[in-house]
């Protein structure tokens, strides 16, 4: 049977686990670009956060709109801050009515390991207009334990 298909001498054989390969690869390609934006996953859900450094502090900007202050819960332990919430589902009449729904509801966590070692003590945290900043002063020794943040 295999003799009826014809190859050149320049074809290239493809076998079908290359197919499954590459479609494997362009579906994770497809994916990690929706959590570049904070979208929603089947693993759940993945705030996009900016880190930028200035020579005192490192700042951090999370995008968690429709959220208030007592809904997130900070932390920061070493050089790794650490924020967790819940987004409450908001209740909506006439379930019927809704042709599609993207919006995400229900808890996350999102660590971010930073460059440089922090003071766990000399951290601000401001929740204004559905984006969280986090301000974390640099320090050049390492502690030990969590310090919870309270955000403003």
């Amino acid at each position: 049977m295999f003799d009826l298909i014809s190859r050149g001498e320049n074809e290239r054989e493809i076998r079908p686990s290359d197919r499954i390969r590459k479609l494997y690869q362009e579906m994770d390609a497809f994916i990690s670009r929706f959590k570049e934006f904070g979208i929603a996953s089947a693993e759940g859900f993945f705030p996009a956060v900016d880190v930028s450094e200035t020579e005192k502090e490192m700042i951090v900007r999370a995008e968690l709109p429709g959220m208030t202050c007592e809904e997130l819960d900070l932390s920061v332990s070493s050089n790794v801050l650490t924020i967790r919430g819940e987004k409450k589902a908001e209740h909506m009449e006439n379930q019927e009515d809704v042709r599609m729904n993207e919006c995400f509801f229900g808890r996350f966590s999102r660590s971010v390991t930073l460059p440089s070692q922090i003071d766990q003590d000399a951290v601000e945290a401001e929740y204004k207009q559905g984006v969280l900043t986090v301000k974390l002063l640099k320090s050049g020794a390492s502690e030990q334990g969590v310090s919870q943040i309270t955000v403003q």
